[in-house]
């Protein structure tokens, strides 16, 4: 079932017990077809992610941003990003830097999805008397009432990692015209 997450149907979560306490993870319930969309998915947004980082490293070794190597290695991705963003600011306006500092925002805008794949648990839910799984946002599971939880479909997941791939790609090559 392909659904954006603004359509995405609401469900009652039961892979934690908030529906009832006895009810257990139903994980071990998730099927071949289900097991293989999902390898996927997290597989592919786990490489683009890989290929991107290692690309942010080669923007600041390019750039000269004053820090050392190693405090840019141990440095969380958004912290890189920001990093290289300011400094392309800091330069005369050039094509090549306006459009990199374009993608380098864009995919600081998919590490929310990253990192919700990252830290977040594989969830169950019923909806329309219908099991389906997803990745759940615990954060959604803060403050009193209601359960009503979004998951994120796999299908986002490999557009997202589709997306990083072809930024990751195009910085590369402005990186070959960068002026400094």
């Amino acid at each position: 079932m392909r659904t954006s997450r603004a359509r995405q149907p609401h469900g009652c979560l039961v892979a934690f017990g908030m529906k009832d306490k006895g009810t257990p993870n139903r994980f071990s319930e998730m099927t071949t077809e289900e097991a293989h969309l999902w390898c996927d998915a997290i597989g592919r947004i786990i490489l683009a992610f890989g290929a991107f980082e290692f690309t942010t490293i080669r923007w600041i070794h390019r750039l000269k941003i004053e820090r050392t190597d190693d405090e840019y290695l141990t440095a969380k991705l958004g912290g890189r990003i920001s990093a290289i963003v300011k400094n392309i600011d800091s330069f005369p306006p050039n094509p090549v830097f306006a459009e990199a500092r374009e993608l380098f925002v864009e995919a600081k805008r998919h590490t929310t999805l990253r990192n919700k794949i990252a830290h977040n648990p594989m969830a169950f839910i019923a909806v329309d008397q219908r099991r389906t799984c997803g990745i759940l946002d615990v954060r959604d599971l803060k403050g009193p009432g209601g359960r009503r939880v979004e998951l994120l479909d796999p299908e986002e997941v490999v557009s997202a990692s589709e997306r990083i791939k072809h930024i990751t790609t195009r910085l590369q090559l402005l990186l070959a015209e960068c002026p400094t």
